[in-house]
């Protein structure tokens, strides 16, 4: 599938965008949790693939996509194995 130039900047830019928190919850969860942050960091690409197939379609709305809910799966599961990361911390 072709996209505009406008469209892969788009793209680009957001997943830009999102990069530093993925990539910190991504190491801070897999000090603890190694496969299971491999795990979700993998929803999460899969989700960033999903979202530039839906720019690449000129419909705003079909950026949100089933396969680009499985980003938003892997980053809260990154959240949350990183909470637990610190709850565990803070409790020794």
């Amino acid at each position: 599938m072709a996209c505009s130039e406008q469209q892969q900047q788009r793209a680009h830019q957001n997943s830009l965008e999102n990069q530093p928190i993925f990539l910190s919850l991504l190491t801070l969860s897999g000090l603890q949790y190694p496969v299971t942050a491999a795990s979700f960091g993998a929803l999460y690409l899969a989700g960033r693939i999903g979202y530039v197939q839906g720019c690449c379609t000129g419909d705003p709305q079909k950026r949100v996509n089933y396969v680009t809910a499985l980003g938003y799966v892997g980053m809260f599961g990154l959240v949350g194995t990183t909470i637990k990361f610190a709850a565990d911390l803070l409790s020794k």
